[in-house]
C-alpha cells in the first residue's frame, strides 16, 4: 500500500463528521454541510428543527491550549447572560473534540 501524500490542509468529509457528532453529542445528524473554508472549517449542522454550526480549527491555526482559552472565554460570555455562540459539551462533557486528520489532530 502507498504512504498518504502529506497535507497542510485537508477538508474532512461531511458524512463522517455527521457519524462522529452523532456518537458524541447522542443526537441524529439529518445533515452536516460545509458553509465556510478559512482558519478552520465551519458547518451547518441539521438535527431535526435543531440546527448548530461545527467549527473545526486548522492544526496549525491555534494550539489546542488557546482554543480552550477561547471555550473560556465564550462560556464565562455565556454565563453572564452576554449573546454569543457558544460550545455545547458532548455526552462526555467536553467542549472540545480532537480529530485525526490527514495534516495532523485538528479540533
Amino acid at each position: 500500500m502507498k504512504p498518504i501524500f502529506p497535507a497542510t490542509y485537508s477538508t474532512l468529509c461531511p458524512d463522517a463528521l455527521s457519524a462522529l457528532i452523532s456518537d458524541k453529542y447522542d443526537i441524529e445528524v439529518i445533515q452536516c454541510k460545509l458553509l465556510v473554508r478559512g482558519v478552520g472549517d465551519t458547518y451547518l449542522v441539521e438535527s431535526g428543527d435543531d440546527r448548530f454550526i461545527l467549527r473545526i480549527y486548522r492544526c496549525s491555526h491555534r494550539s489546542l491550549a488557546q482554543i480552550k482559552e477561547e471555550v473560556l472565554i465564550l462560556q464565562t460570555l455565556k454565563h453572564a447572560g452576554v449573546s454569543v455562540s457558544y460550545p455545547i459539551l458532548d455526552v462526555s462533557g467536553q467542549a472540545i473534540l480532537s480529530i485525526e486528520a490527514v495534516e495532523g489532530l485538528r479540533h
